[in-house]
């Protein structure tokens, strides 16, 4: 499980590493279906050194770096 304060990278940009500054959750529990679930996610918030810009992803696009 990733936190606060980890070091990840997205799997498209295996190169850049940057930090998680926050995690929330985006979910739209206000809709009613008549067949399946309401999808509820993990928003990261990572915030990377080189351009100092803070980039939401989805938490499952994320892996952690051990480096």
């Amino acid at each position: 499980m990733l936190k606060v304060g980890d070091k990840v990278y997205h799997f498209t940009t295996m190169n850049r590493i940057g930090e998680i500054v926050n995690i929330y959750n985006l979910s739209n529990n206000k809709l009613m279906t008549t067949m399946g679930t309401t999808e509820s996610r993990l928003i990261v918030e990572v915030k990377y050194k080189d351009d100092n810009k803070i980039y939401r992803y989805n938490m499952g696009d994320l892996f952690k770096s051990y480096d």
